[in-house]
């Protein structure tokens, strides 16, 4: 499947490239997600020039303002069906710190993303992890909503 492989924050604006890579595999605990848009942000665009780098992965997918078709669903995962339409709130807070304890999930800093630390949405199947499912994170849009 072709996904954008960023490379690192080295060699801007030539640190990243559409690639062919395998498609992943769900697991039990996770969604296997097909893309069917992905927004470029002002994060994103930090993330290509150089800006930001923490929690940001070498040779990794990036992109995290997304939404899609629900491809598959593990067999452990509730809740969810093939089929469905869905966007992915990105930032997933620790739900145990002071900030998320006061309301503040937005202020975490035990936060993880997905497009930093877990794969992002420019590729054509994103896995949803299960810390993304479990946070309420996964959000469903009414049918046809995608189209």
């Amino acid at each position: 499947m072709k996904a954008v492989i960023l490379h690192g924050p080295d060699n801007y604006p030539n640190n990243y490239e559409v690639m062919d890579i395998p498609k992943p595999v769900c697991g039990d605990e996770e969604i296997l997600l097909h893309m069917r848009a992905a927004a470029l942000c002002g994060t994103d665009k930090r993330i290509f020039t150089g800006a930001k780098t923490k929690g940001v992965r070498k040779d990794s997918v990036v992109g995290h303002e997304i939404c899609g078709e629900i491809a598959e669903v593990g067999k452990n995962v509730q809740g969810f069906s093939v089929g469905e339409h869905v966007s992915i709130a990105n930032v997933i807070p620790c739900g145990h710190c002071p900030a998320c304890l006061s309301g503040r999930e937005n202020a975490c800093m035990n936060r993880k993303a997905i497009g930093y630390e877990f794969n992002g949405g420019f590729e054509e199947y994103v896995l949803i992890p299960k810390i993304c499912i479990e946070s309420g994170n996964v959000v469903k849009l009414p049918e046809g909503s995608i189209d």
